[in-house]
């Protein structure tokens, strides 16, 4: 857990710095343009306390290693209280009173709909290192800049679970108040593999209930995406790594270099532990700062106005309605999308606005363990650690089981039977046969529209727990038996049920699989 007081001091810190380097700039012999730059992060958070630290650190080193540049970045904070209408009001008054030439931020996908919609409206560049919501987009506002990874491009990832043929994934979502009940529903269901995509402060506590309740032993399979992921490790979710036994997880791959080597110690003597690491989000918060600063520096400073809209002039006193337009925002756009280096997360470069896709490894966490069992490129797809072998590495599972699980078990209520009707036959037993056996025991029918049903059972990519039941076919006649499909009282009828109009208005039935025809015996 990460000190308060100590999380605190770096957070004041950050204009004590930024003071000391304007005064650096002040002393200089180059003329300097300030270049004013608008943070909107939820102060209160660890997760904004860390993402400030590394924005302090990246603004301290770039000028440190670029004095000779004409421009400097000028921070102004404001807290989004972790709230979306609180964030578009700090970016409002960034806007309109502070003039800023971008925003860095926010945290949140949801903070960030409504911030970049009033930013576009001004031409002023929203540049976010978490939000990472595919229905945020450039298309329809271009000044939106998302510098990490899109939601999508953790899609094609999860083929990796065919490998393990797993056939069920499912979404889970749950609120706050609904956590258990959500889980309990869950466990009456078929499905025993559930892909947790959800904040992390949520998820651990999705975690931690479904332990409680069972839903991480054998059997089970978690998996959770890249942001809740690169959060397990953290010093704020530390204590929560002894839920995650048998958790499989997607993680952004940093790169190791010499410049993340230097930045990890300092980070080491800033937060006083040995272990403590910066995640994918500090890094890419690093990196969004040197991109901005690399942007100005080439962007045409001679247009650093704000001009008035059309509509200020016609008695609109709204603070919408009097916002002005960045002369500047085009510029600096086209220079952020021409930025191309080598971060700390990796290689910066934007494709359509957005950072271009990575790869992912794949980590089994095993208690406080954690290992790398594969990985995943864009370009090639599903990678082994270990070139001799074209499957994954060996998983160990929720309950320490190293059997694949089959992501499916039968109903916990104990409900859903499916009843499948057969007829009993006085000829042509060649495709459904029932012998009457023991009324006390099942019933088991024969032939070949049984092996062809059975066959259908097993490719779909799911259970079916089935129980057939004999039926009496009055005068011969299968009408009565698709009646009983239609009313209820069986969910399927198996035979060599012939498809006629009169059926086919009430039942649905499968493709032909024998031949049609007439013949003469």
């Amino acid at each position: 857990m990460m000190n308060p007081t100590k999380a605190n001091n770096i957070f004041l810190g950050v204009p004590f710095v930024w003071g000391f380097m304007m005064m650096n700039v002040g002393l200089g012999k180059n003329p300097t343009s300030e270049i004013k730059i608008g943070i909107v992060l939820d102060l209160q958070t660890p997760f904004s306390q860390i993402c400030l630290t590394s924005i302090n650190m990246s603004l301290s080193d770039f000028y440190e290693n670029h004095s000779n540049y004409t421009t400097r970045l000028a921070i102004h904070i404001r807290d989004s209280l972790e709230d979306p209408v609180q964030a578009s009001a700090a970016a409002l008054d960034l806007i309109k009173n502070e003039k800023v030439s971008a925003i860095i931020g926010p945290r949140s996908s949801l903070q960030a709909e409504f911030m970049i919609r009033l930013a576009n409206k001004s031409q002023v560049p929203v540049i976010t290192f978490s939000a990472t919501s595919p229905l945020l987009t450039s298309t329809k506002t271009p000044y939106f800049v998302r510098a990490t990874l899109n939601d999508l491009s953790q899609e094609s990832c999860h083929t990796w679970l065919t490998l393990y043929k797993i056939r069920s994934v499912i979404s889970l979502e749950a609120s706050n108040d609904q956590i258990t009940n959500q889980l309990y529903k869950l466990m009456t269901m078929q499905t025993r593999v559930f892909v947790a995509h959800m904040p992390p402060n949520l998820g651990f506590r999705v975690i931690q209930k479904a332990r409680d309740i069972g839903m991480m032993g054998e059997g089970y399979v978690w998996i959770f995406t890249d942001g809740m992921t690169n959060w397990i490790s953290s010093t704020e979710h530390g204590s929560s790594l002894e839920n995650m036994q048998g958790v499989l997880g997607l993680r952004s791959r940093i790169p190791n270099s010499k410049e993340l080597g230097n930045f990890s110690l300092r980070w080491e003597t800033i937060f006083g532990q040995a272990n403590a690491k910066p995640n994918v989000f500090a890094l890419r918060a690093y990196d969004s700062i040197t991109a901005l600063a690399m942007a100005v520096e080439k962007a045409d400073t001679k247009n650093l106005r704000y001009d008035k809209l059309i509509s200020a002039s016609l008695n609109n006193t709204t603070d919408l309605g009097t916002l002005g337009v960045s002369r500047y925002g085009p510029s600096l756009l086209k220079a952020l999308s021409d930025v191309d280096f080598n971060g700390l997360a990796g290689k910066f470069k934007l494709v359509n606005m957005e950072l271009e896709s990575s790869t992912f490894d794949i980590i089994n966490f095993i208690g406080k363990e954690e290992r790398i069992i594969g990985s995943w490129t864009p370009t090639n797809g599903l990678v082994n650690e270990n070139p001799t072998s074209e499957r994954l590495g060996p998983v160990i599972w929720p309950g320490k089981s190293t059997v694949i699980p089959r992501g499916w078990e039968i109903p916990t209520d104990g409900k859903k039977i499916f009843k499948v009707g057969v007829p009993l036959k006085r000829g042509f037993l060649g495709f459904v046969d029932v012998k009457q056996a023991d009324p006390r025991k099942a019933t088991i029918p024969t032939g070949y529209s049984i092996d062809v049903f059975e066959a259908a059972l097993k490719r779909l990519p799911y259970s079916v727990i089935h129980r057939y039941v004999t039926f009496d076919t009055p005068n011969h006649s299968y009408d009565t038996l698709v009646e009983q499909v239609h009313n209820g009282m069986f969910d399927a009828a198996v035979g060599d049920i012939t498809i006629r109009e009169n059926r086919f208005l009430s039942v649905d039935f499968t493709l032909p699989y024998t031949e049609s025809g007439v013949f003469m015996l």
